[in-house]
């Protein structure tokens, strides 16, 4: 019997039923172990459809420590990477309520809980932004690892009511000034040292992300070519559309799509 062609994993994004179904995936993990040696802090941009949640789905069993979903794949024989589990914060935006800010903020405290609960840590801190500082802390002090922080759609509570008139235009403001407040808890590196960095990244959304951001930087051409095709039906790189920005910072390992 001739080999059947494996099936597209057509709308599909988690890298977990993709393995398991045995759909076809182009190996990226190549990728995974650049973003290691090259970087703590990444920002993906592209258009829709090209991959992204698929990436942080895969980072997220990478980090989980889900072993057998790697085999055959380039990262499972290459790289010098000890396989552990580290602790994983994530924030699925697709997910996390935002019709009102309000409601964000109430959805954003419910996923700090589930995380929470899942590593056996509680929280006490009374506001949301004190206790994303308290679970980092935490997790960090009771796994002895560096905290990995996985964010999916981060601009979806504000894009999703722009062109909705007056009312939208405030509540995607409310829930900006939300997310400045709450992901601003990353800036104090000190609390959370990672030990995988040697170049630090960071994202462009400078009215989101508030007062430590900084201006972008151009680019080094050398990190296009490293991730031009992290997200593309290619296996290596083609084109050079991946930016990374360099800045100082210190605090945990932090994907962004």
């Amino acid at each position: 019997m001739k080999n059947r062609l494996q099936k597209l994993p057509i709308d599909h994004s988690s890298f977990e039923i993709i393995r398991e179904d045995g759909l076809l995936y182009v190996d990226k993990t190549f990728y995974i172990h650049q973003m290691l040696e090259e970087g703590r802090y990444f920002f993906m941009a592209r258009p829709r459809r090209f991959g992204k949640s698929l990436m942080v789905s895969a980072l997220k069993c990478f980090f989980g420590n889900r072993k057998e979903l790697f085999d055959g794949l380039w990262i499972a024989g290459n790289g010098d990477w000890e396989w552990a589990e580290y602790p994983v914060i994530s924030f699925d935006f697709n997910e996390i309520g935002h019709h009102t800010p309000d409601i964000f903020e109430t959805d954003l405290e419910r996923n700090l809980s589930v995380t929470a609960q899942h590593y056996d840590v509680s929280l006490e801190a009374p506001s949301l932004k004190g206790k994303f500082g308290e679970l980092l802390r935490d997790l960090r002090q009771k796994t002895g690892k560096p905290v990995i922080i996985l964010i999916d759609e981060y601009d979806k509570p504000i894009i999703d009511h722009l062109g909705k008139g007056p009312e939208g235009m405030e509540t995607a403001k409310a829930n900006r000034d939300i997310l400045k407040y709450f992901l601003g808890t990353m800036k104090g590196g000190d609390t959370v040292p990672s030990d995988i960095r040697r170049r630090k990244l960071k994202t462009v959304s400078r009215n989101t992300f508030g007062n430590w951001q900084r201006k972008a930087v151009c680019p080094n051409p050398i990190h296009w070519r490293n991730f031009a095709a992290i997200m593309t039906d290619t296996a290596f790189p083609k084109k050079r559309y991946m930016f990374t920005i360099p800045f100082p910072y210190s605090g945990p390992s932090v994907i962004w799509n």
